[in-house]
């Protein structure tokens, strides 16, 4: 019986925590922090020697009405493939530290949940199928 489960609870289980990572991401990630507008100054593409996956580190400049006055310039926790020097974008930044920034995930966020609601939605028919192909039906396993 559970080797017909095992693959419906494996899409249950991965759906769910999809899930529940993109509400973390959409609820809790930017907790605290206050949004702004920033100007993307730099796109740098770091590479290492070996490693053939792109990143990238996004510079960009702000203000804080905390700190009137003055313009900071901080690293990004996140690229956007439409992300262009001069585009201004969505930040969060934690106000006891200006410098402390985190990038506008929301997008990512919903798109983690409709990925895990679809897995969840998938669950059953996995359950059918994968039960409806036992080649022997008094076979408990």
């Amino acid at each position: 019986m559970f080797k017909k489960l095992f693959p419906a609870l494996i899409f249950l289980i991965t759906g769910l925590l999809f899930v529940g990572f993109g509400i973390y991401v959409i609820f809790f990630h930017t907790n605290g922090f206050l949004p702004t507008t920033a100007t993307i100054v730099e796109i740098k593409k770091v590479s290492e020697p070996g490693n053939e996956t792109r990143q990238y580190i996004t510079r960009v400049k702000y203000t804080v009405p905390e700190v009137e006055g003055y313009e900071f310039t901080s690293n990004m926790d996140y690229y956007n493939s439409t992300y262009k020097v001069g585009k201004k974008i969505l930040i969060y930044y934690d106000p006891a530290v200006p410098l402390h920034i985190k990038g506008n995930s929301k997008k990512l966020g919903i798109f983690v949940i409709i990925a895990g609601l679809l897995s969840v939605l998938v669950s059953p028919v996995v359950y059918k199928r994968s039960a409806s192909d036992s080649p022997n039906p008094e076979d408990p396993y």
